[in-house]
């Protein structure tokens, strides 16, 4: 789980989300787990390292986007280019991992919708990103249009990593990863909420939230 709330320091020379020592401390181990003690890794990092459309995130100093209060959201994500050399840094320690054959997730969450991105580093090794943040935070239909529209398809990250977005669900969600050791497969499962109305003649009855599964992938 990286802390990248409390060491943030967006005046710092570099490094500014995680910190050199705390990046440094989670290289180390990182570097030094054993994929054949270590089928799986998830990291844990509070805004994603891949969501929003680049361009946009880099617009913070446009008229619109500071009238809106965003310049500050914008530059707390990975995608900005204050965070370029820290990102690669970061993208280097898991590619690293994944090439001694560990399978490698980011878990995140802050953006308010769910998703699923695969990032690809060209040499045939790939990362996975599952995004489920909607849970407990019910947004109006045009913010969801908004969140969505901003959220990238697919392209190449300023490392030269290509990426694709697998999934996006914007209504209220959560999700469950099942990890199979035995098979070394994994699973992100989404699940959102259903709305079943009551019968006719329970008119007073309140309606009832069901959950569905909303998307199933695997992942490896």
């Amino acid at each position: 789980m990286l802390d990248g709330r409390g060491q943030r320091d967006i005046g710092r020379a570099s490094f500014r989300i995680l910190g050199r020592e705390q990046f440094d401390r989670f290289a180390a181990w990182a570097e030094g787990l054993d994929a054949e003690e270590t089928a799986f890794l998830f990291v844990v990092s509070a805004v994603p390292v891949l969501h929003t459309r680049a361009g946009l995130v880099n617009a913070d100093e446009r008229w619109l986007i500071d009238q809106a209060g965003l310049g500050d959201d914008l530059r707390d994500s990975w995608e900005h280019e204050l965070h370029d050399e820290e990102r690669a840094a970061l993208l280097d320690v898991l590619f690293g991992a994944a090439a001694r054959g560990i399978r490698v997730c980011v878990l995140s969450g802050d953006v308010h919708v769910s998703a699923v991105f695969s990032i690809d580093d060209g040499e045939g090794r790939r990362i996975y990103q599952l995004t489920s943040s909607a849970i407990t935070y019910g947004i109006g239909r045009p913010l969801s249009w908004v969140l969505s529209a901003g959220a990238a398809d697919d392209g190449e990250t300023a490392e030269g990593h290509r990426f694709q977005r697998l999934a996006l669900y914007a209504d209220s969600s959560y999700a469950l990863i099942s990890v199979d050791p035995g098979t070394g497969q994994a699973w992100f499962k989404l699940y959102g909420e259903q709305k079943l109305e009551p019968p006719p003649f329970l008119r007073d009855a309140e309606t009832l939230p069901l959950n569905h599964s909303v998307a199933k992938i695997r992942l490896f």
